[in-house]
């Protein structure tokens, strides 16, 4: 049921081709986890990007751009939502209250695992609808 990846490279030690080959290995060596779809999250200079589609790690093109050294990614096996309908897949963008997705996302977010209790959380803690 789904997989999480990533790495933090702070001393820069990687070169762009060791970056893209690591988070390919690390992405391809999740797929025992979930092939329904597959996402990386990752921080440029101007803000927080995130790239997800459906299908298995193998199939998805993973290309963080020359200068990134950090990347969170998610591979999922489908258990409710469909995964063709990228809004479903991880990472999930989130906003901070006040902010406006006019440079992206505030943060990412992903989960390995199933929410059974979202419709409640919502309820409770007076947060918004989502797809």
């Amino acid at each position: 049921m789904c997989g999480l990846f990533g790495f933090s490279d702070p001393s820069h030690c990687l070169s762009p081709e060791q970056a893209r080959l690591l988070i390919r290995v690390l992405a391809e060596s999740s797929m025992l986890r979930g092939t329904d779809a597959t996402g990386i999250a990752y921080n440029t200079k101007h803000w927080l990007h995130i790239f997800k589609r459906d299908g298995p790690a193998s199939c998805v093109p993973l290309f963080p751009p020359a200068g990134v050294h950090a990347i969170m990614g998610h591979v999922r096996l489908t258990t409710q939502g469909n995964a063709r309908l990228n809004h479903n897949n991880h990472p999930f963008p989130g906003m901070l209250d006040g902010h406006r997705e006019t440079k992206g996302p505030d943060f990412a977010l992903a989960h390995n695992g199933v929410l059974q209790n979202d419709r409640d959380l919502r309820l409770r803690l007076h947060l918004p609808e989502t797809k």
